[in-house]
């Protein structure tokens, strides 16, 4: 991992979070999901393992616009195959699975760190790295992760309750369901499907869109 991109981040908050998916896995692992328990698991391994710098530097150098990889109509029509696919596809069944396994590795090798290209010593930085985001950009992105981060909490907060509010039995599970319990009858329906997945994968190309401006701005 290059310099310039550690030396904008907290190597103590970075533990904190790695720690928060570590404390996810045991939790997975408790309720009786394993597979939710090794995806949050792995997750933590990887970042652990970045941090110590153990994984090795295999993906190309960053260029001036932000991460690489597909891009416009090719990413569109790639999102619009994935969602035609969980739409006619059993909901349970092995090609659903496989097609958001897919979905999950493309969207971590996409937004894994990169390193930038070295700037020749006669090449001088351009304007916009020299000048700072203006304050009402920085505020913008202020109330953005406090949202993001308030979603985050509140999210946690129902499923821990759901957790142990909902080892009673399945009254108990009942009358505290989890998310994906209340989600779930509604996905697996085929009308539900073709209302939900669009949503979810606009919604993914909206963040990717939003990580590519984000990106060429650094």
């Amino acid at each position: 991992m290059s310099e310039q991109h550690d030396a904008g981040r907290s190597p103590a908050m970075a533990w904190v979070w790695i720690g928060v998916l570590a404390l996810t896995s045991s939790v997975q692992f408790g309720r009786g999901a394993p597979i939710d328990g090794a995806v949050f698991a792995v997750f933590a391994a990887l970042l652990a393992a970045e941090r110590v710098a153990l994984l090795p530097n295999v993906r190309p150098a960053r260029g001036p616009r932000g991460p690489r990889g597909p891009r416009g109509p090719a990413l569109v029509l790639l999102a619009l195959g994935c969602a035609v696919v969980l739409i006619v596809a059993p909901f349970d069944g092995g090609v659903s699975r496989t097609v958001l396994v897919l979905i999950g590795l493309g969207s971590v090798a996409y937004f894994w760190p990169q390193e930038r290209p070295p700037r020749s010593p006669r090449q001088p930085a351009s304007a916009a790295a020299r000048t700072p985001p203006p304050a009402s950009e920085r505020a913008i992105r202020r109330r953005t992760a406090v949202l993001w981060a308030m979603l985050v909490v509140l999210v946690c907060l129902w499923e821990l309750a759901a957790f142990f509010l909902g080892h009673g039995g399945a009254a108990a599970e009942q009358a505290h369901p989890t998310i994906s319990s209340l989600l779930e009858p509604f996905v697996a329906s085929p009308w539900g499907r073709l209302v939900f997945v669009p949503v979810w994968v606009m919604g993914g190309l909206a963040l990717l869109r939003v990580a590519q401006r984000a990106g060429a701005r650094r």
